[in-house]
């Protein structure tokens, strides 16, 4: 499978988006139009900077577009990074975190023999909630089988 590059990436979104060229430079803080076609065209490269208010104007994951544009623009630099932050995160798995931060005291941590404890008791939480909703989706589905084959039942008398 081919990887698609960054300006193929942007193309594709402003031209699946509602907003004008116009519109969507002037979201991100451009003077003119004219560089977003640029990018669209890989004739110049997406500033750093400006990944946040590009992924707003486009609705798009702001990770996976840092992502993409150092993979494709800075590889080693990204690969450092990487090493020393850990990978970006999305959206969704910073909702998630700031819900786990909420409910769980991490302050409280101060060793790496507590920190892989209480990563052990997260995962045994974890996993047995990823069964909870395992269970409860095989039940959910076959309530609707039950309730499809009972309705296409009484429809047919």
């Amino acid at each position: 499978m081919k990887k698609v590059s960054l300006a193929d990436f942007i193309r594709n979104e402003i031209d699946n988006s509602d907003l004008s060229q116009k519109e969507i430079a002037q979201m991100v803080g451009f003077n003119s139009p004219n560089i977003i076609t640029m990018i669209k065209l890989g004739n110049s490269k997406l500033a750093i900077n400006r990944i946040p208010r590009l992924a707003k104007a486009l609705n798009i994951d702001p990770a996976k577009l840092l992502k993409m544009a150092y993979e494709e623009y800075d590889p080693e630099t990204y690969e450092a990074i990487t090493e020393i932050l850990g990978k970006p995160i999305t959206v969704v798995e910073r909702d998630i975190l700031r819900v786990v931060n909420e409910l769980l005291p991490f302050e409280s941590i101060e060793s790496s023999l507590e920190r892989e404890s209480y990563i052990i008791k997260l995962e045994a939480v974890l996993n047995n909630i990823k069964h909870i909703l395992q269970v409860c989706g095989d039940h959910d589905s076959a309530a609707i089988a039950s309730n499809d084959s009972s309705s296409s039942s009484s429809s047919s008398s």
